[in-house]
């Protein structure tokens, strides 16, 4: 065999193939980039061609559309992220997009409410997350409500308290002037007391040169008093610096240069300065969280702000499992096929001129078969105490243009069952009219076929219709 008829068979098998499994599915296009190389390989550069055409095939009623409108989602969420032109956050897995039994019959049968379904579905699951986000957000809020936020504007309160009172000591420390004229603070380093900055620069450097093992150990050395505040310094492993710590109601920090000495001086000032920017923006922040508690308080009652959407969402797709169970349920193959059989067995009555014909069997009930307008009743029949009982008796709807029928209602008076179907089909009832549709197809028509039953001769008996 050549090559070229090798060839040709197997693109013979692949389109076989391809039109009963779908086209999408046999070459296995999981996205995007799948199609672009495919089209690639037909613009690559270098074909002589200069214009070229090309076709996508897809299967009717197959998997193609529910796969091309797989592509379509994933190519949007490319697009999206590649260009930044979309709000959200969170995207979910396309491929973890999984159909029951049920939505495969439906989707291969060409059932529409199958897209509606999927598209609900998401949309649900996505507003089920955004409440789930929500409730998370209003515990939040409540903890911060009741415990957080008061906690937190107590603690600072207590703070701002300290802070003030040491800033109120270090300013309030009596001053004096150096000899370049400059008002100073007195410090006092190691019981020695220094009105001079310079002069107590120096002393403060010699200090940390002569303890510099001590002061490595990180480790507070009281050294003195500065503005009423306690003067230690320590080594800082953290910042791998000298610092020097004011101790008053609170720790007040700054570093210190062991090679400087005025310029230590000023650093001690700036630190105690910047206890006023502390308190200001303690308070500035107690401010904020006092508007923020207002607004949380606000806020908490409020309900989802999607709760109707989410809602309506729930309740669409409710009516639309219904739609595709009524599809499930409904299939008509038992109906058409049960009514074929009635034709065959009972042609007097289904397809001939007789309303109602009695039927006989040696030593069995009797069986009667009527049609009244669109309504076929056959039901076997037996007296218990002068009353008929049926056993049982079925009502059908016939219809003759889509040759099938449709139960009504079902009795058996000796086990007291009576059932009537209505036309308001939910899955439970379409249950019970499949399953009288089976029983008639292989148990209640098989019967009657074995036991040999003949027509009675006049084929008009009147019988009297029990009352439901």
């Amino acid at each position: 065999m050549s090559n070229k008829r090798k060839i040709s068979d197997l693109l013979l098998f692949q389109y076989i193939t391809a039109c009963s499994v779908g086209f999408l599915e046999m070459f296995r296009i999981n996205c995007p980039s799948d199609m672009e190389q495919r089209n690639g390989r037909i613009e690559r550069q270098g074909n002589e061609n200069p214009e070229v055409d090309i076709y996508r095939y897809v299967t009717n009623k197959s998997f193609d559309s529910y796969l091309f409108q797989i592509l379509e989602n994933k190519q949007k969420f490319i697009s999206q992220v590649m260009t930044s032109k979309t709000p959200e956050r969170t995207c979910a897995d396309m491929d973890e997009t999984a159909l029951d039994y049920a939505e495969v019959k439906a989707l291969c049968a060409g059932n529409p409410l199958i897209k509606k379904e999927m598209e609900l579905q998401a949309l649900i699951k996505d507003l089920k997350m955004e409440k789930s986000r929500y409730s998370e957000h209003i515990y939040e809020l409540q903890d911060n409500i009741r415990i957080k936020i008061p906690e937190k504007l107590r603690t600072n309160e207590l703070v701002i308290q300290h802070l003030q009172k040491d800033f109120d000591t270090a300013s309030n420390t009596p001053k004096f002037v150096d000899v370049d004229g400059k008002e100073t603070y007195p410090i006092t380093l190691m019981c020695d007391v220094y009105n001079d900055r310079k002069e107590a620069g120096t002393k403060l450097k010699s200090l940390i040169s002569a303890n510099a093992a001590r002061i490595a150990e990180g480790k507070l050395f009281e050294v003195g008093e500065y503005r009423g505040l306690r003067f230690s310094i320590f080594f800082d492993a953290l910042s791998k610096h000298v610092k020097a710590c004011l101790d008053g109601e609170k720790h007040h920090y700054c570093d210190l240069n062991p090679e400087t000495d005025v310029g230590n001086i000023i650093r001690l000032d700036n630190c105690i300065n910047n206890i006023q920017k502390s308190i200001e923006d303690l308070k500035s922040s107690n401010e904020t969280m006092r508007s923020e508690l207002k607004q949380m308080e606000a806020d908490v009652d409020k309900p989802f702000p999607k709760a109707e959407e989410l809602l309506k969402a729930e309740t669409e797709i409710e009516e639309v499992h219904l739609q595709l169970t009524k599809f499930e349920m409904t299939d008509d193959t038992l109906q058409k096929e049960v009514f074929e059989r009635l034709a065959d067995m009972f042609p007097q009555v289904l397809e001939g001129d007789s309303e109602y014909v009695k039927f006989n069997v040696h030593g069995g009930e009797d069986l009667h078969v009527e049609m009244n307008g669109d309504v076929l009743t056959i039901c076997q029949t037996y007296e218990q105490n002068g009353d008929l009982m049926y056993d049982p008796r079925i009502d059908l709807k016939v219809d003759y243009d889509n040759k099938k029928v449709i139960p009504l209602s079902f009795e058996n008076s000796g086990m007291g069952v009576y059932e009537e179907y209505s036309s308001e089909l939910t899955p439970e009832i379409a249950k019970q009219m499949n399953d009288v549709l089976d029983f008639m197809d292989n148990t209640m028509l098989e019967n009657i076929e074995a036991a040999g039953y003949e027509p009675e001769e006049n084929n008009f008996v009147n019988y009297e219709r029990k009352d439901r």
